[in-house]
């Protein structure tokens, strides 16, 4: 409005000027009128005097400013006057502008001059009251740069100061604006009707999409319209009290929330799960009153109102703003300001209620918004009630607020996640300084970010988590402190616990209470990295509620840019024992090392015994992508030795199996992952090891040698059928040595003896394709003797005069039951026929007794049987009965000559078996056959 008010002034000045210079005629008169336009501070002024008379002056070709950027440049200018007015009230009739063409600058600052015009003091431009009574202006083509594009239209205007008039505007731009805003595509229509008292009349409207650092609005469609005083001081100068109102009725935009820089880190699952569609349309109705004593802005009878998704489609989500109780939605006056309205969303699933009540303070404003959400249910997301309060205390360089929310999550999908069951609570004071550009964020006293619980599973993955009780505190310092004041960067640190977690990857279980996790760390927003130092420690969990993990302790690093992530951590120490009242394996000490690389966790480990000593380390590697990995695990070479490492020390299941053990054992452990399940394998490596044992039924197992291969330890499977050798085995009444044993686990908690044999007295004795069940139990393993030598066996008995050969075979059957042995009907049979003597000293003074004594021990010099069976029962560490039938022939006396006569002998023997074979004492046992002998006979 200066910038017109001030050619208007420019060409009433000339009007006077010229008509001064009529003697001069038309030559001095266009000489003197572009000296004039320069003296007003027009660069490059150009005019052309065609017609100058008392009555009027006619200009053409009348222009200012740079050339080729002209202010303004007419064909035709004419004014209308009375000389006399004219030159002593410098007022003219009327003044008739166009064709031609005007041009407005715009500068950043949103500043609006003429090209190359200076405006001064006290020149046409300072006028107060317009000085014509009437202005016409016809074709004026009109042009405004910007700092990003013009904008061009047409400008038509007929007023006259005592019947009034109207000027009549129209804009288009292809893209114009500045850095602030732009508009595209883009038209603007204004009407202005002027009254004779100065009244003013607007209306217009406006169309196309305006961009500005919130984003692209699109498709706008506007109309606006008031009316006010502001030609009063136009037409006679005065100024009178102000009173303006209006109406703007915004009938269509449209928001593509793709377009929108504070959503671009959302995928657009992501935002279609918060709005329920891509993008977002609005329409807004606003009443406007100003006056000198304040301003008031009413939502009209057509609220503002934005609504998800495409204007035909059905269901859809509605964000709607409303004054409350009717008051304004704004209002400004001498004791302050006030702003107030609800706002409702509903439609797709969503209910939300919220009131925005603001109003200035001493030092800014204060702010209350409650806000409540209804049940809420989409594709991607299911929320249950919610609710949050903002309370806040704004000024020009200060803010301080408290944000208390309470959240009941149902279910989240995100990619691949689902996250269900999620109740969230949190409590924060922000007090952030502008003037400093820092900003702290606390946990109040000891109120802490609360999660009650949360389900989490991964989709095409057979795992799933879940966690009860989770903690974010603060401690004594900020949850957060940003600083913007130089290069941004926001310091965070606290404390996060847990009351229990659950994680499930196949058939691998953990379940329990994780330690508690400090941390502190430094997010820079300009390299978008963000580094993480921390500790941890205590707490307690089950792995497949076999293994207890407890008291761990350690640290641990993060860092994370655009490009990559990288974590590595150290484990000083974890706890790890059986998760059984009585442990088969006692607790070690674990300590180890991870470090994130790309999609691939690396670790190493090493295990040791609450006392110390080292039982090996290993090593593996997990993918965070697929959620598989691997680890391998080395023994250490295990020296067994008296008061030293024990079996039973390190797997107390063993106390009272295996007693006292030296010698060496080794191996390693392989272990692998994925959400298809866990699988495990192991080798293992003996060196002469002997031990008392196994159980009460061995007194020692004397030098063990040989590998084991298992293909899996849960359960226990070997891989294939395994050989072992053994030095010998003590069995009281059974020395074995030199033996080996083939046998296999096949996973079914059963082992199985394909064959276990240990020479014995030329023969041998052990097991074939016996089954015993590793649960406990009875177990019978049937001993099978082959090819026993007599001659060896009564050797060995070493009994002066017993002597004899042949072969024995059978079967005895052992039954181990409460860490006891026994044999249950053991059958002895011979291979053929065979021969037993006795010529000793107690069969001479047998002969004395009488002359059955005689005749029995006649018959054992040279008993030749045919048929031997023994028939064995009873445990081995004490009495066995022994049940005998020879059934052969024998020499006897009769009539001064030797005669061979059929002979059979039942002997029973209840002896304890050590005492017979070692000791050898048989003389009584021997009369004793005789008389039971004897006794059968008669």
């Amino acid at each position: 409005m200066r910038a017109w008010r001030y050619i208007l002034g420019t060409l009433v000045l000339l009007a006077v000027v010229a008509a001064g210079l009529y003697l001069a005629r038309l030559p001095v008169a266009g000489f003197a009128g572009r000296a004039t336009m320069s003296a007003a501070g027009l660069e490059n002024p150009k005019a052309r005097v065609r017609g100058l008379s008392l009555e009027k002056i006619t200009l053409t070709e009348l222009a200012a400013g740079p050339e080729g950027h002209e202010a303004f440049r007419f064909d035709a200018v004419e004014a209308r006057y009375q000389w006399r007015k004219l030159l002593f009230e410098r007022r003219v009739d009327a003044i008739t502008v166009g064709p031609g063409e005007a041009r407005l600058d715009v500068a950043p600052d949103g500043t609006v001059t003429l090209p190359g015009i200076e405006q001064k003091s006290g020149g046409g431009g300072g006028v107060g009251a317009l000085p014509f009574d009437r202005f016409t202006a016809r074709d004026i083509r009109l042009v405004v740069d910007a700092p990003r594009g013009s904008a061009t239209g047409a400008l038509n205007a007929d007023y006259d100061a005592a019947s009034g008039g109207g000027v009549s505007l129209q804009l288009q731009a292809q893209s114009a604006g500045s850095e602030a805003v732009t508009v595209e595509g883009a038209a603007l229509r204004l009407e202005l009707a002027l009254s004779a008292d100065g009244l003013m009349k607007l209306s217009g409207g406006f169309s196309g999409d305006v961009i500005s650092e919130f984003g692209p609005l699109r498709d706008v469609d506007l109309t606006f319209e008031g009316e006010g005083p502001f030609g009063r001081d136009l037409a006679d100068g005065t100024k009178a009290p102000f009173t303006a109102a209006g109406a703007i009725r915004l009938r269509s935009a449209r928001v593509t929330l793709a377009e929108l820089p504070s959503l671009a880190t959302l995928t657009q699952e992501q935002r279609d799960a918060i709005f329920g569609a891509p993008s977002l349309s609005m329409e807004a109705g606003l009443d406007v009153a100003l006056t000198d004593a304040g301003l008031s802005i009413t939502i009209a009878d057509a609220p503002l109102v934005m609504r998800a998704g495409d204007a035909g489609q059905e269901g859809r989500a509605e964000l709607i703003v409303a004054a409350e109780d009717g008051a304004p939605l704004f209002e400004r006056s001498d004791d302050g300001a006030r702003l107030g309205f609800s706002v409702a969303v509903k439609g797709a699933g969503l209910s939300m209620a919220a009131t925005v009540d603001a109003q200035t303070n001493a030092d800014g404003w204060s702010l209350y918004l409650p806000l409540q959400v209804g049940d809420y249910l989409s594709d991607t997301l299911s929320l249950g009630h919610a609710s949050a309060v903002i309370r806040a205390d704004i000024a020009p360089e200060r803010i301080n607020a408290e944000i208390t929310t309470t959240t009941n999550l149902r279910s989240a999908t995100i990619g691949r996640l689902l996250i269900e069951d999620a109740p969230l609570t949190t409590n924060l004071v922000i007090d952030a300084d502008l003037a400093a550009k820092r900003a702290v964020i606390t946990v109040p006293g000891e109120n802490c970010i609360a999660l009650a619980r949360a389900k989490f599973t991964l989709e095409q993955q057979d795992t799933d988590a879940a966690l009860e009780g989770l903690k974010l505190c603060g401690g004594d310092g900020a949850l957060v402190d940003l600083n913007w004041s130089g290069a941004p960067q926001s310091v965070f640190a606290g404390t996060l616990t847990a009351d229990v977690i659950h994680y499930r990857i196949g058939e691998t279980h953990v379940e329990g209470r994780p330690p508690e996790i400090h941390f502190n760390g430094v997010y820079q927003p300009a390299d978008n990295q963000t580094t993480m130092t921390g500790t941890f420690d205590g707490g307690g969990f089950m792995l497949n509620e076999m293994l207890r993990f407890t008291d761990a302790r350690g640290r641990f690093d993060f860092a994370l840019d655009e490009q990559t992530m990288r974590s590595s951590s150290v484990l000083d120490r974890v706890r790890i024992t059986q998760n059984e009242e009585a442990p088969r394996i006692a607790p070690v000490i674990a300590a180890g090392k991870m470090a994130l690389d790309g999609d691939m966790v690396r670790f190493s480990y090493a295990l040791r015994t609450p006392r110390g000593a080292s039982l090996g380390t290993g090593e593996g590697g997990h993918n965070v992508t697929t959620a598989s990995g691997a680890s391998t695990f080395h023994f250490d070479e295990i020296v067994f030795a008296k008061g030293g490492v024990q079996p039973a020390k390190l797997a107390p299941v063993l106390k009272g199996l295996i007693g006292e053990t030296t010698g060496a054992a080794s191996g390693s452990a392989a272990f692998s992952w994925a959400p298809t399940g866990v699988a495990s394998s192991a080798k293992f490596a003996f060196r002469d090891v002997t031990f008392g044992g196994p159980t009460r039924v061995v007194n020692k197992t004397i030098g063990l040698n040989g590998a084991l291969e298992f293909k899996n330890l849960w359960p226990v499977a070997t891989d294939g059928a395994q050989t072992i050798t053994v030095g010998g085995i003590d069995l009281d009444a059974l020395q074995l040595e030199g033996g080996e044993v083939r046998f296999d686990m096949p996973g079914d908690e059963t082992l199985r003896i394909e064959r276990a044999v240990f020479p014995w007295f030329g023969g041998e004795l052990g097991v074939v394709d016996a089954v015993a069940s590793l649960s406990g139990g009875e177990a019978t393993a049937p001993l099978r003797a082959d090819n026993i030598d007599l001659a060896k066996v009564l050797d060995y008995i070493d009994a002066d005069g017993l002597s004899g050969e042949g072969l024995l075979s059978g079967v005895l059957p052992l039954v181990v039951e409460d860490g006891k042995a026994r044999i249950e009907n053991g059958i002895l049979q011979s291979q053929g026929p065979g021969a037993i003597r006795y010529r000793g000293e107690t069969a001479a003074q047998a002969a004395e007794a009488g002359d059955q004594s005689q005749i029995a021990f006649d018959l054992l010099r040279d008993l030749r049987y045919d048929e031997l069976k023994v028939v064995i029962n009873g445990p081995l560490d004490g009495r066995l009965k022994f049940n005998l039938t020879f059934t052969g022939t024998g020499e006897v006396g009769v009539n001064q000559q030797q005669v061979r006569v059929p002979v059979i002998y039942r002997i029973s023997l209840d002896a304890a078996l050590l005492e017979l074979l070692n000791q050898a004492v048989l003389t009584q046992d021997v009369e004793l056959l005789i008389e039971r002998a004897q006794q059968s006979e008669e």
